[in-house]
């Protein structure tokens, strides 16, 4: 009764939401899942606690972007520019890799492989590394990004795929910066654009139109470095 009373505390005093409620009940079932194996005599009660059930919720809809929506905006980098073509790699790489926003920041040049098959080696959660083909025209586009930038050298290897203004690494408000700029400006072609497009709003893109092209669960888990394939 005291758990039940605890969790009506946060949702009615609290004004928590059935997440966060599901949140402090799931670190509860952790303890008495613990103390039941430490302390048997109260097996019972704690049984009596793992039964209590969690909040159900509306689960959001994955926000994504259309393929008309989604070349609106990788059309708005100004080509003419070294750092309009920066841009457009980036944001062209971020959707052909279906890559984590952390992830396209440790991309280093060695990661890269341009000769056939072309791909790309993304470490992600957990130091996993997963290995993502690259399409034709991204490849050639990588290429032609490596030679401006002069990454081609052998000493550029370890050299970070995307620099910052200063040289480091391009941080998550930088990419956040450069998505929100160009979205800004894609909206004025197109005002019904999803709000709040992020890095990981690409990430969804790439997985919806793999599963529209009828590519199977198992090859979109692999793409995204999922380890379950629930979470896909």
């Amino acid at each position: 009764p005291v758990v039940v009373d605890f969790l009506s505390f946060l949702q009615r005093a609290r004004h928590c939401s059935p997440r966060t409620c599901n949140q402090r009940l799931g670190a509860l079932h952790s303890f008495f899942r613990y103390l039941q194996t430490e302390q048997p005599e109260h097996l019972a009660q704690c049984q009596r606690i793992l039964a209590i059930p969690q909040r159900r919720y509306a689960r959001m809809a994955v926000r994504y972007l259309s393929t008309e929506e989604l070349g609106v905006i990788l059309a708005q980098p100004d080509l003419k520019h070294r750092q309009g073509r920066r841009d457009a790699m980036l944001l062209t790489l971020l959707y052909h890799t279906a890559a984590r926003c952390q992830e396209l920041i440790d991309l280093s040049v060695r990661d890269v492989r341009l000769e056939s098959p072309a791909l790309v080696r993304i470490t992600g959660k957990g130091r996993k590394t997963r290995v993502v083909p690259l399409m034709t025209n991204t490849t050639q586009l990588l290429e032609e990004y490596l030679a401006e930038m002069g990454l081609t050298s052998p000493e550029q290897v370890d050299a970070p795929l995307f620099r910052g203004r200063y040289g480091g690494r391009l941080s998550r408000s930088g990419i956040r910066y450069i998505i929100e700029k160009y979205t800004a400006k894609a909206r004025t072609e197109r005002q019904n654009l999803p709000q709040h497009i992020g890095p990981h709003t690409f990430r969804h893109a790439k997985a919806m139109h793999l599963l529209q092209s009828g590519n199977p669960l198992t090859v979109i888990r692999d793409i995204l470095g999922h380890v379950d394939i629930k979470t896909t």
